[in-house]
């Protein structure tokens, strides 16, 4: 600073100063240097203001995202944002690795790159869930669907997201979310939907078994007293 307004020329930014009970605070801070008839510099001119309470919530500001940032990496999700004006997306690297990328690959993220990835039979569904939370039908969000790896294969993903912010007219500007992958959950519930179908065929095979050889059955539960016996 005291080279700047040494030289004659005026000098801007942020002081932190502390206060007679200790105290800091933060002005924002002008030095205008004024020269005499002789071009020396005769004396300076400040204006100070106070900005301590807009340095206080940028600082807080500052660690909301950083605890965000954490939390995100923590839990290992994809996130995301629309401008639903521009078509333009924000996508963090998870996002683009769920589906086999590297972030550079998608090259300028758009809406465009999510309507190609995402199966068609699925994309339908998508829209309408996005239009009802346009229409505040939906408070939030939520979708499970397949995208398209790179390697060929679908991945099922779960992605929620919310309006983060309205254009002038009130219509919605931004859409930010999370997209998580749960191809491994949809696997398991098909086996386990495939197991009980398989267990659900083999009783009633087993039960049309015993009416045609004209078995009485009976089954006791030990935890419950519980009996229970066919017909015959």
């Amino acid at each position: 600073m005291w080279r700047t307004i040494s030289s004659g020329t005026p000098w801007r930014g942020e002081v932190c100063n502390r206060t007679k009970a200790g105290n800091l605070y933060w002005v924002d801070t002008f030095i205008a240097p004024f020269k005499n008839a002789d071009g020396k510099i005769e004396k300076f001119i400040s204006i100070r203001t106070d900005i301590t309470a807009s340095k206080k919530a940028a600082s807080r500001l500052a660690n909301q995202r950083s605890a965000l940032a954490h939390i995100i990496e923590g839990t290992n999700v994809g996130t995301w944002e629309w401008n639903v004006v521009t078509g333009e997306m924000r996508l963090n690297e998870r996002w683009a690795d769920q589906v086999g990328y590297e972030l550079n690959e998608l090259g300028t993220p758009s809406i465009q790159i999510w309507d190609n990835l995402t199966h068609p039979d699925d994309l339908k569904k998508a829209k309408a869930l996005m239009s009802k939370h346009f229409a505040h039908e939906l408070s939030y969000y939520e979708c499970e669907n397949r995208l398209k790896h790179k390697n060929g294969s679908w991945i099922w993903v779960l992605t929620r997201g919310r309006i983060s912010s309205y254009t002038a007219v009130g219509k919605p500007e931004w859409v930010s979310g999370t997209q998580m992958d749960i191809t491994e959950r949809k696997k398991a519930e098909a086996e386990l939907q495939k197991s009980t179908q398989l267990l659900l065929t083999v009783r009633d095979q087993l039960t049309k078994a015993a009416e045609i050889a004209e078995l009485g059955i009976w089954s006791w539960d030990l935890h419950t007293n519980e009996l229970v016996f066919n017909e015959r």
